[in-house]
């Protein structure tokens, strides 16, 4: 769970803190808050995966790619991506994309 801090110059943070992840939060001049490692990481090393809280596609794009996975008709190989039959407005590269999202 977060806790919020009461003072503008401290940021939200876990109860845990960064520390399980290799990291601290530190303030960086110029450029406000930011998580700063406190061990060494080796190159190509995950050090956080979260997924997206929410995702979109840039205007214009909606109508080349698919709704679910972004692939555009052309990679997509099957030639026209599918209508939604709900809004009509997104467009999926499969019905299984479809599905997914519903």
């Amino acid at each position: 769970s977060f806790r919020q801090s009461k003072r503008p110059d401290q940021v939200c943070q876990n109860e845990e803190g960064w520390e399980p992840f290799g990291g601290r939060v530190e303030r960086i001049e110029g450029k406000g808050h930011g998580v700063v490692a406190t061990k060494k990481i080796s190159p190509g090393e995950v050090v956080l995966k979260e997924e997206p809280l929410l995702y979109s596609l840039k205007s214009g794009e909606q109508k080349k790619r698919c709704s679910y996975c972004f692939i555009s008709h052309e990679d997509a190989g099957a030639g026209k991506l599918l209508v939604c039959s709900g809004c009509r407005y997104a467009r999926y590269c499969c019905s299984q994309h479809q599905r997914e999202i519903d």
